[in-house]
């Protein structure tokens, strides 16, 4: 599946970064975006929950064993469990 700038739009808000994983067979995304919001995307069912807004630009992401790591545009580094 192919992902194109215009599935993006569904998000409703300006994406500033994604990552991909597979947990448990299933293929996820997350974006993080300007309003701070974090989103996880089931890319089998396009369901797009709102895991948390952390109150500020999400300005990079990266997952390791199950914990969201994510980097704010202040400075500022938050973990976040995906399950």
């Amino acid at each position: 599946m192919t992902i194109t700038k215009t599935d993006l739009k569904v998000l409703d808000a300006e994406v500033t970064c994604v990552i991909g994983s597979v947990e448990s067979g299933v293929g996820y995304m997350y974006f993080g975006t300007n309003s701070g919001d974090v989103k996880k995307y089931n890319i089998q069912t396009g369901v797009i929950t709102v895991l948390k807004n952390i109150g500020e630009k999400v300005a990079s992401m990266t997952l390791y064993s199950g914990t969201l790591w994510i980097g704010t545009a202040s400075g500022k580094l938050i973990s976040l469990t995906t399950s």
